[in-house]
Order: structure tokens, then C-alpha cells, then sequence
């Protein structure tokens, strides 16, 4: 059998250099003329297959050297590398390899549907979010010496390569560092709602998906089926392979922030090293997708056997690499999604990777959708306990002294991290005791993104890509068919008239006239320009429903380049996460302090804690890190003894009167004079254990958890403000005091946004304004959505007090005392319920995540009336709902009543009728719905530390 392996390998240059051609093929759209002449303005000319946009990189790109490099056995270039210029589109392609590419190109291209868009001004052109938000302004101005900087760059990457002193990896990895930083600053596409795909994420999805074609190629395999004895390129497709692990329990299992930021870091080098094998060393195509369970790649859409007889040559090697990273903690699997024209299998990719990360660790397989069978690729994992030692109970895979915490690799781990974190002090500290607040408290704030409906293209069904007023005021709409012009000789046009013109184009889809009909709705091109689509169209045994021809003609396009900007997004958001909350709730930074001691300290070991017990210091031990024998550096929070000033007056004054090992207890040292110390460095009291596109967990102190919710509700309003109701944040907040073992607090962190029924939608009314939005997401369905999305006919505009079908996000909360109070996160089977937490019929928990600025109001409302007023309110309603459980349809007019007098009593006169009128609906409202009684939970008991329910 030929070794497929061994082929890739050596075509490796062959195919890095195709990638180098698909990224550069759309390299003339940064310039000011492209985006001119694309502009609601307009005034020049689309140029940018010119030579002019190259500059001094043209003649490298017909360097023979290049060209000769770049054969797949008798397929080459006609001309040179400038056909990738030149002839990308239409017709042009003039040899196999750039037909190939076309394909790419139509099934990448952000406006390869050539529907009539909405034109951006020259003066206001915007790089938007998937989600609708606005991110980046386009600098016209500055574009072309944006794309003239990147052209120097890549000649002087491109010299150095043919003159063999760059390896083809290293100038791969020079070139995409250069054109990804220009190039997303720049549009490919520059008509809305088209304008959230950059040019970078344009001509990576174009380059991902060649990249994967020609590694077929090489392996000797013909990419694309045959057809009339011609290749059939609208046949191509492509698989993606994942490799997947459980990394969540994996970074859970550690003990304190360095452990899991470590396990973290464990789970970024393995990541790296797989885009090292799969991207450079065997190209088979480029990183897609990553979260903490693993990854996936685009593969070539080869056949089963071709496919899996690959992944045995070159599966081993990629499973070697995870658990050598891991230290052996990881038991790969791979995974390999059948041939499909579209990547929108991701998602389903990724909820079949995670169930089985979750089941016990097995022998490594390959999984095969084509048919579900397994590979065995490598044997599983043995575990034993050497005579006499303790299994770690961090990894769970290593043997320990029983007198150890844990073994060591796992304390290299954290020694490791903590030698890092010295090089850095003044970031995002890794001392539990410095984030926790002045009562030892902590918050786990969790958050997970439900990307699902986004990744497999359902609710991009959802948006407009062409408005029909748009269509209307279109240029071509007018000349069409007599059909249509019937249609808007009404007046304007409506989504009934598109779906009645769609249904009368269905059943006459042979007819010349149809094929008019169709090309009405495109605002340049022909038929033919659109792949696949309109060949069944012709065909007379093709079946096109009008919902399909309605979403290929005016909803958004699930291409890779958009895929990637969904995740890009999701990320952005965590990103102004972190920085608003450094800017803002953190930008007053709490200080560590250095001493050094009058004599050593033998028993001390560099980079452990000790608890120091010091005379007059209130606040119970101080907890510090051992720099040497003699000097130590603070890792607690100082307001908790009064503030620096206090803990150096202490220290200097009285000394150290004991010293205990934090990890044992043990007692290492008594009565220690100190130099009292001074100020080292400031830090940042939280820090990221977890981060990724849908799954993120900061640990932050309970005291600050009200700014940091505020803080968290205005961003969300901003990135996610236009796709409300079809994009569900779960956000979940979990407090316990500093001791509380972190795995724990991570694991129910992960169980409190994790129930299956948060991710389903329902038919609701909207509870966001229904007037603001952007007519492109204004859409919304009335039913639930089909195995290929939304059906466009089911669609409305939304209105306030109709019925959608919406997916809101979820909040839930917390206190844990101990590790059995995490059995009360479990939630009923269908409903969003936790039956252990309610008052009397109420179960307000989990909450509407929209709700949550509601709770955050009562809180202020309640401010002025006082704690003992505060305390009195929640018994009486309590008792009261206690008392009239299972009776509740009489008694909820009299609990209505009761609510009202209990509150107007506890505010008393003047200051309820010193409320407004929405400030009183608010307060009754609540209480009958429970988030009264919860704002009282979260504020008066949970983020103080104490659990009433």
C-alpha cells in the first residue's frame, strides 16, 4: 500500500506554497481603490487583480524557482504564481490546479452569492461582528500603506526563502504573521451585512480549504469526482478531523490557580504542537477550531479507506504528542467527520467529541462518521502505585510519598508557573489569599457562549443579507421577469411578495423565464456563478423547495471565513471582559510587600507558602512565598490586617512568631526578626483559570461580584445587543470561603451553565427593545427550526408582544459552604428549575439572564430601608409562601396584597411614595415572581458569604 504519510511529506513544499497563493490571491482589496470603488459612493475602479497592488512583490510571484516548486505530478501553473491574481475568478482558471482553486475561492468567498447588498460610505466603512455589532473602522487613508508595508515584508520573507536561508515553515510562519496583521484590518467584502468577514479571514478560509485539496492531490488521490469524464469541481469537499480529550476534568484537577493555569498552559503547548504536525511537518490542512477538549482541522474530502488508512500512519504520532505534553493525564481520540461541502458540522462535531471526553478513559481510536466505526489507533493507559506511595490525587496517574500533596511532576508544574508568574508580578495574581476578599471569600464567575446554532449555520438563516427594499431599489429587479414586475407594481416589497415570486420560480425552475426570475435577485453575474445551487436548478429531476432558494438568495452564507469570525467574536468578547474589568472594577491595585528576615530561615524552600503567625497583626496568618532563606514576598490580601502600613509596622516591630508549611501545616520555624519590608509591586486581584470561545471561568473576589455583573450585562449589551434571543450567554456565580478545595469550585462552576435545557428555545416574547436593530437582524423565527435551519418563510420582523421562537441565556447562583452543598446545582429534567431552591411554589432559579439587571435594581431600591427592614421582608414573604404551598392558585391574590403591605410597611410612608411609579411595579412584580426574595439571597447572604436557603 503507498504510504501516504511519506507523500505528504514530500509534496510539504508543494502545498505550503499552494497556501501561499491562496493568501495572497485577494492581496489588491487592501487598497483605497477597492474600497472606493465598492463604496455607496463610488468614483474608482475595481483593480485589484492588478499588477500595480504588488509593487515590487509582482516579479517575485513570477520567480520560475517558485513556480517550479510548485507541481503535483503533471499538474502545474500555466503561467506562474500571478495566475492566482490574475485568473482566480469566473472563467479564468486555465489549468487544474487554479480550477481547484476557484472552487475554494466560490465555496470561501463572502459574496459569492452576488445578491444585491447595502453599499457602506467611503467616509463611515466598518469591519463588523457576525453578531452585528460594530468593531473596527476601516482607515482608508492608511490602507495602502498598510498593504505597501506588507508587500516589503513579504519580498524581503520571499528573497530569503528562495535563497534557501528560510525553510518553507519558517517562511510560512513569517508570511502569516504579516498578512494576518494587514489584512484584518481590511474588508474583502465591503457591503454590509457581508463587511464581519476581514480579508484576512476571506483568504485563510480560501487558503484552508486549498490546503486541504492539494494534500489529496499529493497523496495521489483526485480531490473531485468526475462528470461527463470532466472533474466535477462544484463536487468537492472536504472532512474535518479532530483530536480530542477531557480537558476540563484535566485542568480541574488542579489545586491552586498555578496548577490549573499551568494545565491551561499544558493544553496551549499541545495545541501548538499539533498545528506544528498537521499545518508544516504533514499538511493536510489548518486549525479550525480549539477549545479546552481539543481540537480540529480541515482534512481532505477523500474516501473512507483513503482516509482512515492516513490516520493510521499519522495518528499514533499525533496521540504521542498529547500525552507526552500531558505527562500521560491525556488519552487522546481522533475524530473524522464525513465529506461535506459545507464545515458547518463543527458544531455537531464538537457535542460528539464531548460526550466522549466525558466517558471513562479508553484505548485511543479513530472515529469515523462515514459509518461509525472505530480504529484502534494506540493502547489505553495503565495506572499503578509504586510499593509504599500514595496514586496523586491531582493527576490521578502518578504515584507519591504519602507525606507529599502531590507528586512531582505535579509540584514541577506549580513551581514551573510560579517562576513565570515571578518574571510578571504585577498581572493577574495566582495567590487564592490575594483574591480573596476582607471576609476570605471567593467568587467562580462562569461563563458559556452557545455558539452551537451559529457554527452549524442555523440562525445565520436568520439574517439578511439583501433587505427587500434593497432588492427592490435594485438595479437589475426592474428589467426581470414579467412575474416580478407584476409583483411590485404594488408598491413595495414585502417578504409575502419574495416568498410568493419564490414558490412561482420553484415550479417553473426549466424555464427561461425562471432563470431571469433568479438572476433578479443577484445584483451582477449569471446563474452559472453560483456553485451547485443552480445546476440542480436545471436539472429536471432537481427538487429545490422555496425555502432554500429564498435562504441561498437573502441569508447569510455559513462559509469558513465567517465560521471563523464567529469564534474571533466570542473571543473579543472575553477579551474586553478582562480589560474592562482591570480598567475599571480592578484599576486601584492592591500592593504586595518584600521583607527579608535578621537570619535565615533554613526549613524554607523556594517558591513554597508558609502562614506566618505575627503579634498584633490582626487578621489571622499572613501568607507569604519564600524567595530564598531570607527573602519573602507577601501573597495575601493586605486589607484584610489593616493595609500595608499595618503588616510593616508588625512585622518590624514584632517579628515572625511562627511559621507553618501552608500545604502541611507542619510548624517549620518559631520567633523571626524581620526588616518590617516595603513595597514591591502592585497586582491585578483576579485571574482567568479557563478561557476559550464558549467556555470561560474567572476567580475573582465575592465582595467585587456587583461591578463585576454590571460590568459583564454592558458588554454583553454591546457585542451581542443585534442577536438577542437567538445568541444565549449562561453566566453562573458560585462563592465559598478561601479554603474550599478549587476542583470542587470548578467542576460545579462547570455543572451550574452546563444543563442541556439551557440551550433550548421556546416560543417567547421578546424582552429587548424590538426597534433598535439593524434591519439585517431583524428577522426572527416563528417555530422552531429544520435539520437545515430556520425556513426563511417562517421568519418575521419582530414586534413587541408577538411570539418568537428565542433562546434567552440563563444566570444561576450560589453559596457553598462545603463540598455536599454542590447537589443543590442539579436542575429539574425539562424545565429551567432547581427544585432545592425555592420559596413555596417559586423556584426563580435559575433566572432569565435579562433578569438579572432587575435583581440588580432591587438591590438599590432596598438600599435606603436597612438591613433589619431587609431581613423582615424575606421571612414574611418566605413564611407566607411556605405556609400557602399547594394552594397557590387562591392564594396568589391574596399574597399579592400581602406583598405590597409588607413592603409599603417596611419602607414606610414617605419613602414608597418617594418611589416612582416603575420603581413600585418593579418591587411587587419581584415579589411575586421570587427575584425579590433572591435579590436578598445573592446580596444580603451570598456575596456576603452566608446560604439562608
Amino acid at each position: 500500500m503507498p504510504d501516504l504519510r511519506d507523500k505528504l511529506e514530500g509534496s510539504r513544499e508543494a502545498i505550503l506554497l499552494g497556501e501561499f497563493g491562496g493568501l495572497l490571491h485577494m492581496f489588491g482589496k487592501a487598497s483605497k481603490d477597492f474600497l472606493q470603488a465598492n463604496s455607496l459612493e463610488g468614483g474608482a475602479e475595481d483593480a485589484h487583480q492588478e499588477q500595480r497592488h504588488f509593487g515590487s512583490l509582482w516579479p517575485h510571484l513570477g520567480n520560475s524557482n517558485l513556480t517550479s516548486r510548485f507541481v503535483f505530478g503533471s499538474e502545474r501553473l500555466t503561467t506562474d504564481f500571478t495566475d492566482f491574481v490574475s485568473k482566480y475568478k469566473g472563467d479564468q482558471p486555465d489549468s487544474h490546479l487554479l480550477r481547484l482553486f476557484n472552487a475554494c475561492h466560490r465555496m470561501t468567498s463572502a459574496d459569492e452569492k452576488g445578491v444585491v447588498r447595502r453599499k457602506q460610505s467611503i467616509n463611515s466603512m466598518w469591519i463588523t461582528a457576525p453578531f452585528g455589532r460594530k468593531v473596527q473602522r476601516v482607515q482608508i487613508d492608511q490602507i495602502d500603506e498598510i498593504r505597501d508595508h506588507m508587500a516589503s515584508s513579504l519580498v524581503k520573507e520571499l528573497e530569503g526563502y528562495l535563497r534557501t536561508e528560510l525553510s518553507i515553515q519558517e517562511f510560512r510562519g513569517r508570511l502569516i504573521s504579516t498578512l494576518r496583521s494587514g489584512m484584518s484590518r481590511t474588508l474583502g467584502e465591503t457591503r454590509e451585512p457581508a463587511s464581519d468577514v476581514t480579508l484576512w479571514a476571506q483568504s485563510f478560509g480560501v487558503a484552508s480549504l486549498y490546503k486541504s485539496t492539494l494534500a489529496a492531490l499529493a497523496m495521489g488521490i483526485e480531490p473531485c469526482a468526475a462528470k461527463n469524464g470532466k472533474p466535477d469541481y462544484d463536487s468537492l469537499k472536504w472532512r474535518l478531523l479532530g483530536i480530542g480529550w477531557n480537558g476540563a476534568a484535566f485542568s480541574e484537577r488542579g489545586r491552586k490557580p498555578a496548577d490549573i493555569i499551568e494545565r491551561q498552559n499544558i493544553l496551549g503547548r499541545i495545541r501548538l504542537a499539533l498545528i506544528a504536525q498537521l499545518e508544516l511537518q504533514r499538511p493536510i490542512g489548518n486549525l479550525f477550531y480549539a477549545d479546552l477538549n481539543g481540537v480540529f482541522f480541515t482534512f481532505p474530502g477523500i474516501d473512507k479507506d483513503s482516509s482512515s488508512d492516513l490516520i493510521r500512519e499519522i495518528g499514533p504520532g499525533l496521540i504521542n504528542i498529547v500525552q507526552q505534553e500531558s505527562s500521560n493525564e491525556l488519552w487522546p481520540f481522533l475524530m473524522l467527520s464525513r465529506p461535506r461541502r459545507t464545515l458547518t458540522v463543527i458544531a455537531q462535531q464538537i457535542s460528539a467529541r464531548d460526550q466522549v471526553a466525558a466517558a471513562p478513559c479508553t484505548a485511543a481510536a479513530l472515529i469515523l462518521e462515514d459509518d461509525g466505526s472505530e480504529v484502534l489507533l494506540a493502547p489505553g493507559p495503565t495506572l499503578k502505585s509504586d510499593v509504599g506511595q500514595d496514586i496523586c490525587p491531582a493527576c490521578r496517574v502518578r504515584s507519591k510519598r504519602p507525606a507529599e500533596e502531590t507528586c512531582n511532576v505535579c509540584r514541577d508544574r506549580r513551581s514551573g508557573r510560579q517562576t513565570e508568574w515571578l518574571q510578571h508580578i504585577d498581572g493577574e495574581t495566582i495567590w487564592v489569599d490575594e483574591i480573596a476578599d476582607n471576609g476570605n471569600r471567593l467568587a467562580l464567575l462562569t461563563l458559556r457562549l452557545d455558539l452551537a446554532p451559529w457554527l452549524d449555520g442555523a440562525q445565520l438563516t436568520t439574517i439578511l443579507t439583501q433587505t427587500p427594499d434593497d432588492r427592490a431599489n435594485g438595479s437589475r429587479f426592474k428589467s426581470s421577469t414579467k412575474r416580478l414586475n407584476e409583483v411590485i407594481s404594488r408598491g413595495q416589497l414585502d417578504l409575502a411578495d419574495i416568498v410568493s415570486v419564490a414558490n412561482w420560480v420553484v415550479a417553473n425552475r426549466t424555464k427561461t423565464e425562471c432563470k431571469a426570475a433568479l438572476e433578479s435577485f443577484m445584483e451582477d453575474g449569471a446563474i452559472s456563478d453560483v456553485p451547485g445551487f443552480f445546476r440542480e436548478l436545471d436539472d429536471s429531476q432537481g427538487i429545490v423547495s422555496s425555502d432554500a432558494l429564498l435562504s441561498s438568495f437573502f441569508t447569510q452564507n455559513p462559509s469558513p471565513g465567517r465560521l471563523t469570525r464567529i469564534l474571533e467574536a466570542s473571543e473579543d468578547f472575553i477579551k474586553a471582559l478582562n480589560q474592562s474589568l482591570r480598567a475599571n472594577v480592578f484599576a486601584s491595585l492592591p500592593q504586595r510587600i518584600g521583607f527579608t528576615t535578621s537570619v535565615p530561615v533554613d526549613a524554607a524552600r523556594t517558591g513554597r507558602t508558609y502562614r506566618l503567625t505575627i503579634a498584633g497583626l490582626r487578621g489571622g496568618p499572613l501568607v507569604v512565598l519564600a524567595r530564598s532563606k531570607r527573602e519573602f514576598l507577601t501573597a495575601d490580601n493586605l486589607d484584610k490586617f489593616g493595609g500595608t502600613d499595618s503588616v510593616k509596622l508588625a512585622l518590624k516591630k514584632n517579628g515572625v512568631q511562627e511559621w507553618r508549611d501552608e500545604e502541611s501545616g507542619e510548624l517549620v520555624n518559631g520567633l523571626t526578626a524581620t526588616n518590617g519590608g516595603s513595597l514591591e509591586s502592585g497586582y491585578v486581584p483576579f485571574t482567568a483559570l479557563s478561557r476559550s470561545p464558549v467556555f470561560t471561568q474567572f476567580l475573582l473576589p465575592a465582595d467585587r461580584l456587583p461591578d463585576v455583573l454590571r460590568i459583564l450585562l454592558d458588554l454583553e449589551a454591546e457585542h451581542f445587543g443585534s442577536v438577542r434571543g437567538k445568541l444565549a450567554l449562561h453566566v453562573g456565580v458560585l462563592v465559598a470561603k478561601r479554603k474550599f478545595p478549587l476542583y470542587a469550585l470548578l467542576e460545579a462552576g462547570r455543572q451550574i451553565v452546563n444543563h442541556p435545557f439551557l440551550n433550548r428555545g421556546a416560543l417567547r416574547t421578546p424582552w429587548f427593545k424590538t426597534d433598535s436593530g439593524s434591519d439585517f437582524y431583524s428577522l426572527y423565527p416563528t417555530s422552531a427550526p429544520g435539520s437545515n435551519g430556520h425556513e426563511f418563510s417562517k421568519l418575521d420582523r419582530i414586534k413587541q408582544g408577538r411570539q418568537y421562537w428565542l433562546t434567552p441565556g440563563y444566570f444561576d447562583f450560589d453559596y457553598l459552604g462545603g463540598t455536599a452543598d454542590s447537589q443543590r446545582l442539579r436542575y429539574a429534567r425539562n424545565v429551567p428549575e432547581r427544585p432545592s431552591i425555592g420559596y413555596g411554589w417559586l423556584h426563580p432559579r435559575p433566572m432569565p439572564l435579562f433578569r438579572l439587571s432587575d435583581l440588580l435594581e432591587i438591590w438599590r431600591l432596598l438600599g435606603p430601608i436597612g438591613t433589619t427592614q431587609r431581613h423582615e421582608i424575606a421571612a414574611a414573604l418566605a413564611s407566607r409562601l411556605e405556609e400557602w404551598r399547594g394552594s397557590e392558585a387562591a392564594a396568589k391574590p391574596v399574597y399579592a396584597r400581602f406583598a405590597r403591605a409588607v413592603l409599603q410597611d417596611a419602607f414606610t410612608d414617605w419613602r414608597w411614595n418617594a418611589l416612582s411609579g416603575e420603581e413600585k411595579a418593579l418591587l411587587l412584580n419581584c415579589a411575586l415572581d421570587g427575584l425579590l426574595l433572591e435579590a436578598m439571597e445573592f446580596f444580603g447572604h451570598v456575596v456576603k458569604g452566608e446560604a439562608t436557603t
